[in-house]
């Protein structure tokens, strides 16, 4: 049997071949890889960046029943998605107590401007699909077994729809490695290859409605922030965000954030002070209408006042109210002269 014919009877190295001379040519004028029925149905780009991308995808019912359909198209403005997404947070494992950013502000400008795109053109079968890559401290092994400056490129992906006045978003992959297994890559290079994985055979897959896929991180709600539940069943993965809830939240914290120290610590001191102020109040009102019976009821006594004991009791009682500053000193003048004038 020739060369020829035995590198034509073994399927290996016919696919190494191919992957040799698809990686050395231009990889944008020819593209010697056939798809073998391994990649993900693309649908409609929306943005596409090399292994990023936004894009339309029809609505993935799994194995169960056909979906409800999306309030698609939808229009929601680009600064409202953006504090929303920029305000994710999650655990990379489940019960630490360290949370982090699930994107970075990179990957939120890129979301919010595309996704508000792809949502007002999505029909109503329609999800919009996404996958972005960032730069994102402590987290993978770089350079000599650090992070690269103490941050290594991550992927996140993901599925969003709207439905019921509510923003859902499925994640396929959160902070996942972006470079090839070292399987894959010590077979990339016996094929003689030295170009980037071929996301083809390698593809980054969105969330999806029929299942969970296996995960160690943990997503942190906040308000207006919940997971999507099937009866006593809540999907770790399948996040539903009330935007106007969120916004209003996280306006509201960076309000708090913003103000001085000093401003909360007076504003606390004002209004400990203002309700001092108003039991004061109230307990002076209530003394003075107490000692207004007592005059009342010695004004009432008549004669009896005349006696030695009455006058004094009248008279300690003018110079305690003038004494909390209840009466002037004109009107004390005044009634303790007439309270002298009954002797």
């Amino acid at each position: 049997m020739s060369v020829q014919s035995k590198a034509w009877a073994r399927p290996g190295s016919l696919v190494a071949a191919f992957l040799a001379l698809g990686v050395v040519g231009n990889a944008e004028a020819v593209d010697w890889l056939p798809d073998f029925g391994l990649s993900k149905d693309e649908g409609k780009a929306v943005w596409d960046a090399g292994d990023q991308f936004v894009r339309l995808a029809k609505q993935d019912a799994g194995l169960g029943p056909r979906p409800a359909l999306n309030n698609h198209p939808v229009t929601l403005e680009p600064p409202q998605l953006a504090v929303a997404l920029g305000s994710l947070e999650m655990r990379l494992k489940r019960g630490e107590d360290t949370t982090i950013p699930v994107f970075v502000d990179s990957e939120v400008r890129v979301l919010s401007k595309y996704l508000a795109v792809g949502l007002a053109e999505a029909a109503p079968d329609e999800d919009v699909t996404f996958a972005v890559i960032g730069m994102h401290r402590g987290e993978g092994l770089g350079l000599f077994g650090r992070d690269l400056f103490g941050k290594s490129q991550k992927v996140t992906t993901g599925r969003v729809f709207y439905q019921e006045a509510k923003l859902n978003v499925i994640f396929g992959v959160i902070h996942g490695e972006v470079r090839q297994p070292k399987d894959e890559q010590a077979k990339q290079a016996v094929a003689g290859a030295n170009a980037d994985l071929d996301r083809r055979l390698h593809a980054f897959i969105p969330g999806s409605r029929a299942s969970e896929q296996s995960h160690s991180w943990q997503l942190v709600l906040a308000d207006g922030e919940a997971l999507r539940s099937t009866g006593d069943v809540s999907r770790g993965d399948w996040l539903v965000l009330d935007l106007p809830v969120v916004v209003a939240a996280v306006e509201r914290k960076a309000k708090e954030a913003a103000e001085p120290q000093g401003t909360a610590q007076e504003a606390a001191y004002l209004r400990q002070e203002a309700e001092r102020l108003g039991a004061e109040r109230r307990q002076m009102r209530e003394e003075m209408a107490r000692m207004r019976k007592q005059m009342q009821e010695i004004q009432a006594s008549g004669a009896s006042d005349a006696s030695g004991e009455s006058l004094e009791e009248r008279l300690a009682i003018l110079d305690d109210l003038k004494k909390k500053k209840l009466i002037s000193e004109e009107e004390y003048e005044a009634k303790r002269q007439e309270i002298l004038n009954d002797i």
